[in-house]
């Protein structure tokens, strides 16, 4: 499937809004969590529209992984580089957000 520069921004601006739906969706239950037990089994009353977005969510990561083999086939081993440079974006992300947790020994 070709994008013609007409159907461009119309593809963009789903984009943009179905991240800033799943961004807002996922603030939402951040908020509602309240324990490890409540965050790992999803409350056990995950509601219908979190299952649906993270089916979407797979087939969006497995449709991504596909697209960068293809490329790697029609334009050669260089595209790797698109993926390094998302591996290191997302280290550096992933360090900048997440809390520093200290573990205390000998207490029970």
């Amino acid at each position: 499937m070709y994008i013609t520069e007409s159907t461009q921004p119309i593809l963009i601006a789903l984009l943009v809004a179905y991240v800033l739906i799943i961004l807002l969706y996922s603030y939402y239950f951040y908020r509602k969590t309240n324990t490890y037990e409540s965050y790992n089994m999803g409350g056990r009353a995950m509601p219908l529209i979190p299952m649906i977005l993270t089916i979407i969510g797979a087939a969006v990561g497995g449709s991504t992984v596909l697209g960068f083999m293809t490329d790697a086939y029609q334009f050669g081993l260089g595209q790797v580089w698109l993926v390094v440079s998302l591996a290191l974006a997302l280290s550096i992300f992933t360090l900048f957000f997440c809390k520093a947790h200290s573990h205390s020994r000998g207490q029970a």
